[in-house]
């Protein structure tokens, strides 16, 4: 299917779990996250956006050719307050992906070859990708419940015994689903107010 306005939300609104600077800013190899997350998505810049809150000044006078928007609640929301901070109106293919996060370009491809309206990424070595990762980190981190490629369900509840792997913090919305999230613009549960992108996902499936 070809789509005639896609857009991606790059979610870079929280503050960094470790230091000062913004985690957008950060350098992996010499190549700052979110230079990594341009390259990979491979859109033109005006077909991205940026959610941003912490230290957002020092972000936009870097990418000033980028589109950006504030959360003005991120100290007290979730990534979905985030996300429906950008004008949607139009938009017929939507990739979302959190500001901390890695991925390459074939990924994108991938996600974007298929017509299902919701399409998660995630890691099936999420316990063996990191060095020493601490464990409280892997018992919240989002995790997925697969059966074959479906998704049963996503969440930070869902105990590392059942997790089939990690999501990833990169999701693709199309068709319907982009109706409830303009939707949800409009008048947002306070249930969604503080869940993270899973628990939206989870909510879209069932709605």
């Amino acid at each position: 299917m070809s789509y005639t306005n896609s857009r991606c939300i790059i979610l870079g609104a929280d503050a960094p779990h470790h230091g000062k600077q913004p985690t957008l800013l950060e350098a992996v190899n010499g190549v700052s996250l979110i230079d990594w997350q341009l390259s990979a998505l491979a859109l033109p810049e005006e077909q991205i956006d940026l959610v941003l809150g912490y230290h957002s000044t020092e972000i936009t006078c870097r990418y000033s050719g980028i589109r950006t928007f504030d959360n003005p609640y991120w100290q007290t929301t979730g990534s979905v307050v985030s996300l429906l901070q950008v004008d949607l109106d139009g938009v017929d293919e939507l990739l979302v992906c959190y500001g901390d996060i890695l991925f390459r370009s074939k990924l994108v491809d991938d996600m974007r070859l298929t017509d299902d309206p919701i399409v998660v990424a995630w890691d099936s070595h999420w316990k063996q990708r990191y060095a020493d990762r601490d464990v409280q980190d892997m018992a919240v981190c989002e995790k997925v419940l697969l059966e074959a490629s479906q998704v049963l369900r996503l969440g930070n509840d869902i105990p590392d015994d059942w997790a089939n792997g990690e999501f990833i913090g990169l999701v693709r919305f199309s068709g319907v689903v982009l109706d409830h999230l303009r939707q949800l613009q409009m008048q947002l549960p306070d249930s969604l107010s503080r869940l993270h992108l899973s628990g939206l996902v989870e909510w879209l499936r069932v709605s």
